[in-house]
């Protein structure tokens, strides 16, 4: 199963696509869009569908923003870019969706709190903090796909 993990944000979405059978994604990278709010959500939606007609995965899998980021403004962006995500999501009739809180990214180990392990695992030399986060949200994902297949409600 091909699962695309997204870390979002209104400023930089971590991306990170690979099969949750394999030790090592595919791809992974940020995409910063330019410009004021409304541009930047229009980006990220053009970018995001872009990514899923190329690419095909079977599932999305995204960081949920957690708790209050101190201004409403950035919590409605947030907000904007997750329903982004789940509109591009059923448009592609992907109906698998998995939420990944923070604390299960930081449990992988890869994350902004461990660039170097991140990279690693990215088959880079190095990443930024939406890079890693993406990779692992992937890695939770993958954890989260294997522990369904092993309770048979996936194959």
């Amino acid at each position: 199963m091909r699962i695309l993990a997204l870390d979002p944000s209104s400023v930089a979405v971590g991306y990170c696509l690979g099969d949750d059978r394999a030790d090592l994604p595919e791809m992974s990278g940020v995409f910063k869009p330019k410009g004021k709010p409304p541009e930047r959500l229009r980006q990220i939606w053009v970018w995001l569908r872009a990514v899923v007609l190329e690419n095909n995965p079977d599932m999305i899998s995204y960081e949920e923003p957690a708790g209050h980021h101190g201004n409403f403004r950035t919590d409605r962006l947030l907000a904007n870019v997750t329903g982004i995500i789940m509109a591009i999501a059923f448009e592609a009739k992907i109906w698998d969706l998995i939420r990944v809180y923070p604390m299960q990214v930081k449990a992988t180990k890869c994350s902004k709190d461990n660039l170097i392990y991140a990279a690693r695992i990215a088959g880079k030399l190095e990443v930024d903090g939406d890079e890693a986060d993406a990779v692992g949200v992937w890695l939770a994902a993958t954890a989260k796909t294997r522990e369904l297949r092993m309770q048979g409600r996936i194959k």
